[in-house]
């Protein structure tokens, strides 16, 4: 039996629908305004262990190898497990971490604050996931879900 033209028109649309739904609630690896996000590890000035996230709109294939413009977040005392925890600083608390965006060499703004909320599943190693947002001293907000990949990077500390 062959289907009427209403029927087909109805299943079309309602197909339709269904792919419009799931394309709205789809999550991009990073709605930030970077496109791209990686994460290494780092050392904090006093020599300690740290983590660094990067935004950016360029490929990485190395850590610090990033292409203007870009945001750096350094956390100079990530908790021990990072499913599930939230991290925040504001102000001039530098002995929590450190965060910039920059659009060239000579155009940096500083955070004056801070929060990550990390996903509580990290199903890959080589995957950082979760939630962001930095206030620039300059007035301007980095706010929305990253994905970061992991750059190999040897941070020798202490």
């Amino acid at each position: 039996m062959i289907p009427k033209s209403s029927s087909l028109r109805r299943a079309a649309a309602v197909l339709g629908l269904a792919l419009a739904s799931l394309a709205c609630t789809s999550t991009a690896p990073t709605d930030t305004g970077f496109p791209l996000a990686y994460f290494h590890g780092d050392c904090a000035p006093w020599d300690g262990p740290a983590l660094t996230i990067v935004l950016t709109r360029s490929e990485m294939t190395e850590a610090f190898d990033a292409s203007y413009p870009f945001a750096r977040i350094s956390l100079y005392s990530p908790p021990p497990r990072l499913e599930g925890s939230t991290v925040r600083w504001s102000g001039s608390a530098q002995s929590d971490g450190y965060a910039t965006a920059c659009e060239s060499e000579d155009a940096c703004t500083n955070a004056e604050s801070v929060r990550i909320t990390f996903d509580r599943v990290q199903e890959d190693p080589q995957r950082l996931a979760g939630d962001l947002r930095l206030d620039l001293e300059d007035g301007r907000r980095i706010e929305g879900r990253f994905e970061a990949r992991r750059i190999a990077f040897q941070a020798l500390c202490g």
